[in-house]
């Protein structure tokens, strides 16, 4: 499954069902484990049925893959039902707000030779739409930016 970029209202709308649904992401019973191989590092999350999460808005194009379980996930734009196995192609700015119908595994993929999880999520994700804005304003900035302009 392949999505579009996601536009800044979308985006908003992710951090406002953020909002919303905080109180019921606490995480309990999720567990995690980190992978790393060749420059890939996977990020494997354990979720038990009927859990709320909120993911990360991401500076960088990415893949998730759903190894198990049935989840309701906002994608793009949309609310989606998904099934494992289900590899999703995720643009930059792309945020995950999720319901777990069912024990679900949520793999996130990166391009990284890093090897801490900690940073890699510092690297990765912004924490906020204005950090997500100057940061895709200093990609434009950057010299192969400025001779196509």
């Amino acid at each position: 499954m392949s999505i579009n970029d996601p536009s800044l209202e979308t985006i908003q709308k992710s951090f406002a069902a953020e909002e919303i649904v905080k109180p019921l992401d606490n995480r309990e019973g999720f567990e995690f484990a980190h992978h790393f191989s060749g420059g890939i590092y996977a990020r494997e999350m354990a979720c038990p049925a009927n859990s709320i999460f909120v993911g990360k808005l991401h500076l960088f194009d990415h893949m998730c893959f759903l190894a198990k379980g049935t989840v309701s996930v906002l994608i793009g734009d949309k609310i989606k039902t998904i099934s494992a196995p289900m590899l999703i192609e995720c643009p930059k700015g792309s945020k995950r707000v999720a319901y777990t119908h069912t024990d679900c595994i949520w793999v996130t993929i990166l391009k990284t030779d890093d090897t801490d999880p900690d940073r890699i999520e510092e690297t990765y994700t912004a924490k906020t739409v204005q950090d997500y804005l100057e940061f895709c304003n200093k990609q434009l900035e950057l010299p192969l930016f400025k001779d196509m302009q």
